[in-house]
């Protein structure tokens, strides 16, 4: 499972991506794209016409579907930022949140402020969740749909080798610049295992 797609997430800041997704002694390999860049879509930069776009195009190829949501939204107790959760209640597969899950998870977050609302937006539908391998929730719904936009689209059109997240670099708050290189593009880069250093593993 990956929040970056079906394909091989990269980053660079591996040592802070190495604690970030708990990779302990896993090897650190150096990927290196053919000719002297690559270019990946900046998703942080996307506007709303961009959205849009992609959007309608993964609806006619079946990946997101207009859903019924509901989102569950609190202030974090660390830093006072609101949170949000949604809930699928109406996946085409039957297999959807009910809205009692939903109204749980309020109980678990009424003293942080904790509030429901009910609203329409884009699912991942059953297509979309066998190529990204997972049930992708509603957070991350659009995003997945674009990694596939980049990979069938913009790849063999323009060459674009993946999509990138510009997201700020905050270890405790598990966020880090991350991206994704589709697997459409991977054979064509060189791959370099790095020589192991030795990391204290984490205690039990």
């Amino acid at each position: 499972m990956s929040l970056e797609g079906n394909g091989l997430s990269v980053s660079e800041v591996p040592d802070a991506w190495r604690e970030i997704a708990r990779l302990g002694d896993a090897p650190t390999w150096l990927l290196r794209p053919p000719g002297s860049a690559a270019q990946f879509l900046a998703v942080n930069a996307l506007e709303a016409a961009h959205r849009d776009v992609v959007t309608s195009w993964a609806e006619l190829r079946g990946y997101l579907c207009d859903s019924r949501l509901a989102a569950v939204s609190w202030n974090d107790a660390d830093d006072g930022a609101r949170r949000e959760m949604t809930f699928d209640l109406g996946a085409e597969d039957g297999l959807g949140h009910s809205i009692q899950d939903a109204e749980a998870e309020l109980e678990e977050v009424l003293d942080q402020d904790g509030r429901i609302e009910l609203r329409q937006g884009c699912a991942a539908t059953a297509l979309l969740n066998q190529r990204i391998g997972y049930k992708v929730p509603p957070a991350l719904a659009f995003d997945m749909a674009l990694t596939t936009f980049v990979e069938d689209l913009l790849f063999p059109e323009l060459g674009f080798q993946g999509a990138w997240w510009l997201d700020a670099l905050d270890i405790p708050k598990l966020s880090a610049p991350r991206g994704v290189l589709h697997l459409s593009a991977l054979p064509f880069w060189s791959r370099e295992k790095q020589e192991e250093i030795k990391r204290p593993r984490p205690r039990r």
